[in-house]
């Protein structure tokens, strides 16, 4: 084989190995309840973050073209901005479970997106009390 050819194979390899890897890395974000990402905001500092919580009763406002509410979990209480363009869910509302994603900018989460858990999903769950989810059958 000719030289330039195996370099310029080599080249389109590592080439295509450094996207893939710095697209992993960039895709990559971390899953932690409000409680859990206080706990943790040392290590998770800087880092993409999906955060789950309950949408606090009477935090949701509108101010300045952002959307202004709270999560909490466990005692710990997170405030969001929504700066992200997608629509909010039409589920989103007090009391409901949600997950954001985003970056936590003390004191403030900003969240480029946001979804919401249906409720109706949950409901044998929390009515057995157990924490489990309950058996589907396809």
């Amino acid at each position: 084989m000719a030289p330039k050819f195996v370099v310029t194979i080599l080249l389109l390899v590592g080439g295509v190995g450094y996207l893939a890897v710095g697209g992993f890395q960039s895709a990559k974000s971390y899953y932690v309840t409000v409680d859990e990402m206080y706990a943790k905001l040392d290590r998770l500092a800087g880092q993409k973050m999906k955060v789950a919580g309950v949408v606090s009763e009477n935090s949701i406002a509108r101010e300045d073209g952002k959307l202004k509410f709270s999560l909490e979990r466990n005692g710990k209480v997170l405030p969001v901005e929504y700066v992200g363009s997608d629509p909010v869910p039409d589920m989103f509302n007090a009391g409901v479970e949600a997950v954001v994603a985003g970056f936590y900018r003390d004191p403030v989460f900003e969240a480029d997106h946001i979804q919401a858990k249906c409720a109706s999903k949950y409901e044998a769950e929390y009515a057995r009390g157990d924490g489990t989810a309950p058996a589907q059958s396809d």
